[in-house]
């Protein structure tokens, strides 16, 4: 009898002493504490100076190696896409006008600007032939020549812009010489051209040799510009359309003012056979513009180009 009354009394004093510590729980959490809290550190878990030093160092590698996967490596998905495109917009069977315009080295690149300029080209060329016209954007009037647009940027931070566009139909060009506005500015142009000595009129110079040997058999070997009586002429309308657009000055001020204004920092001729059309594809969907960094897809001009829509929208492909 005595150890059940002894029992009893320990569980209630044990009920007496938990109630007073929750009544003072309760109290404690009702008054501010500003007693500091002690923290205690493990000495084996703690890293030294060296250690975090040497962390920092793994960690900075790993990143530099990641970044330097992502620079190098390809989509070959979207680069074939967009190759299939060009090849898609073009017609083989034409011929076509090459022109490559640079910049003065006085304007660092700008990819809103230079946008501006390609839109400022292809206005210009279009109102050259269709001066009433008032299409925009990638439009252009019945009649009017496919145009593909790409800048490339040099290593030392200049750019150029490449523009490949379908020959002129000779009719469209005779017609446009019965307009005083077109034949001033012909003449103009070609006076410029046709005034030059000998070695810096050459239709087809020692640069494009370099690149294209097969062109010492070319009918145009050791000509100049001079030689050629045809108004439509696919390398004389070359050179005539490449030196419109880079010609700003009193007397010829119907180009681009940011474009270098000295005639070897430019360069046109004409495509001629199939197999060069399908090269420049090539030459203007290079694989550095199909890496991941700033400049993936920068070269492409869509919304000013004339290029068939994508089967599939690069977005999708990347996702994939």
């Amino acid at each position: 009898m005595s150890n059940k009354i002894h029992n009893l009394i320990h569980i209630e004093m044990g009920t007496k002493t938990r109630s007073k510590k929750l009544k003072s729980i309760r109290c404690v959490r009702n008054v501010p504490c500003n007693t500091p809290l002690k923290v205690y550190l493990d000495p084996s878990v703690v890293l030294s100076q060296v250690q975090l030093q040497e962390l920092e160092l793994i960690h900075q590698n790993k990143l530099h190696a990641y970044q330097k996967f992502v620079e190098n490596v390809s989509l070959p998905r979207v680069s074939e896409e967009v190759l299939e495109q060009f090849k898609r917009s073009i017609n083989t069977d034409k011929r076509y006008y090459w022109i490559t315009w640079t910049f003065d080295k006085k304007y660092a690149y700008c990819d809103y600007e230079t946008r501006r300029d390609v839109a400022l080209i292809r206005r210009k060329l279009i109102r050259l032939f269709f001066p009433n016209d008032k299409s925009v954007g990638n439009q252009r009037p019945e009649g009017m020549s496919k145009m593909i647009f790409i800048i490339e940027k040099h290593l030392d931070g200049q750019y150029h812009i490449h523009m490949m566009m379908e020959e002129l139909d000779p009719a469209l060009i005779y017609l446009s010489l019965e307009r005083s506005a077109y034949w001033q500015r012909w003449s103009s142009v070609c006076s410029l051209i046709q005034s030059r000595p000998r070695s810096k009129q050459m239709v087809i110079d020692k640069r494009m040799l370099d690149v294209h040997p097969e062109y010492f058999r070319h009918p145009y070997i050791n000509r100049t510009f001079s030689s050629i009586g045809s108004y439509a002429d696919g390398w004389l309308v070359s050179r005539f359309l490449c030196e419109y657009i880079f010609r700003n000055s009193a007397n010829v001020p119907w180009g681009l003012k940011r474009l270098s204004n000295s005639p070897l920092n430019h360069h046109s001729k004409l495509i001629e056979s199939r197999e060069e059309v399908l090269s420049k594809c090539h030459y203007m969907n290079k694989e550095q513009y199909f890496k991941k960094n700033d400049d993936f897809l920068r070269h492409l001009i869509p919304e000013l180009s004339d290029l068939d829509p994508l089967h599939h929208a690069i977005g999708s492909t990347l996702n994939s």
